[in-house]
């Protein structure tokens, strides 16, 4: 009897142990610069890799046996929107659908799914005057939901193809379109009517040449990034041309593949590269400051990132597409 016991209670204090490293191990902080005392990123969650827990001692025991339970399951994350400091909106292209993810306490407490009724091929999100939009590339509209997840009409838009990323600008109370497939951005008031197009407009060269992400600066100046001319590009408050930088090349500070960009909030540029597999990081002029990351399906490892996105609390969110989840990282403001 006692050595069937202990042959019972031997492996699941190993599965404890076992479990406990790894959690430890998980735990040890992910930073970048790796090597400064006061970095300016730190990895705070992974939206994608968060499994279910226990407060009971059996209860953990039989998450253990059973090993970990994913508690969300993503196909391809192309956008992600905030509400307030706890909700989380997903695009998912692949799955066709959105997810809401309400967080308490830094925790997900409750996982939904909607619009898949509705949805064709989702890629981008806003959040307007408690209204959620949502681009569909396949049919070319844009899709609204209200806050309670209940579908409310379409927009079909003059002149747009296929619909992108999506951008509110605030200053001007519109929301910005990315049309890939038409090499323009249309800004749009809530009722889907065009107030202006961004576009190249009869200029010897091409600007905009398969124009994939957009953010607003601090100052208001419109940041683009063309997926073909593999450039970042300055738009006025106006929308009036200024100038741009980046290129093709396979060294730091160039582009191969980029995918996203957003700006902090003390005005850098996050530029991500799906060749690279990496997030660089420029000043409002161009220059190089920094990158990390690398081709891999590890923490602070990128498989073919895609958008990028800052929220009001400092920040960023790394769509991590082709390993199924979102990297969030906190960013320290540097002062611009």
């Amino acid at each position: 009897m006692t050595k069937n016991y202990f042959q019972m209670i031997i492996p699941l204090v190993l599965i404890i142990m076992t479990s406990c490293a790894h959690r430890q191990a998980d735990l040890k902080p992910l930073t970048f610069p790796a090597d400064m005392d006061q970095p300016f990123l730190s990895l705070t969650n992974i939206v994608g890799e968060e499994v279910k827990t226990s407060d009971s001692f059996i209860g953990g025991l039989a998450l253990k046996v059973k090993g970990p339970q994913q508690l969300i399951s993503m196909a391809r994350p192309t956008a992600v929107a905030i509400y307030g400091e706890n909700i989380l909106f997903v695009v998912d292209a692949d799955a066709g659908e959105i997810l809401k993810l309400q967080y308490e306490q830094g925790q997900l407490k409750t996982v939904m799914s909607f619009g898949d009724e509705w949805l064709s091929a989702p890629l981008g999100i806003a959040i307007w005057d408690d209204i959620i939009y949502i681009s569909d590339s396949q049919t070319g509209q844009i899709h609204r939901f209200s806050l309670d997840l209940e579908y409310l009409n379409s927009l079909t838009i003059q002149d747009l193809q296929r619909p992108g990323q999506l951008k509110l600008n605030t200053i001007r109370n519109e929301l910005l379109v990315v049309d890939t497939k038409a090499h323009q951005i249309l800004a749009v008031n809530a009722e889907g009517d065009v107030k202006a197009t961004i576009q190249n407009a009869g200029k010897r060269k091409a600007v905009l040449n398969g124009p994939l992400a957009l953010d607003i600066a601090p100052d208001g100046k419109l940041v683009v990034l063309d997926a073909l001319t593999r450039r970042v590009e300055f738009y006025s408050q106006d929308y009036a041309y200024v100038g741009g930088f980046g290129g093709y090349d396979h060294v730091p500070g160039s582009f191969s593949n980029p995918r996203g960009l957003a700006v902090s909030s003390d005005g850098y540029i996050f530029v991500s590269d799906a060749a690279f597999g990496n997030i660089q990081i420029f000043d409002s002029q161009g220059a190089l400051l920094y990158f990390f990351g690398k081709n891999g399906t590890g923490r602070g490892e990128f498989l073919m990132p895609g958008a990028l996105y800052f929220d009001s609390l400092n920040n960023l969110y790394v769509i991590d597409q082709y390993n199924n989840r979102i990297q969030v990282f906190n960013y320290a403001v540097q002062g611009g």
